[in-house]
C-alpha cells in the first residue's frame, strides 16, 4: 500500500465505519475451561517447575562454586 502510494497509484480508501464500545464479556463453559487446563496449564507447569528448581540449582553452582555445591535439584 505504501509502495502504491509512493508510485502515485493509490486509490483513496473507502470510508471505515467504527463504533464505540467494549465487546461483551464471554464466560467460558466448563468444557472450555477443562480443555484450556489440558492444553495450556499442565504443559506450562512442568516448564515452570524446571525453571524454578533445576535452573536455579544450576545457576547457584555456576555463580557460587564454593557455596553453590550444596544446591542440588534433589535437595529439599
Amino acid at each position: 500500500m505504501v509502495a502504491a502510494w509512493a508510485a502515485g497509484n493509490a486509490t483513496p480508501a473507502p470510508e471505515v465505519a467504527t463504533s464505540p464500545g467494549i465487546p461483551p464479556p464471554v464466560i467460558p463453559s466448563w468444557t472450555e475451561v477443562w480443555r484450556s487446563l489440558q492444553i495450556a496449564v499442565l504443559p506450562q507447569l512442568s516448564l515452570t517447575l524446571a525453571n524454578a528448581v533445576i535452573v536455579t540449582a544450576s545457576l547457584a553452582r555456576e555463580l557460587f562454586p564454593e557455596a553453590g555445591a550444596i544446591a542440588s535439584e534433589r535437595r529439599k
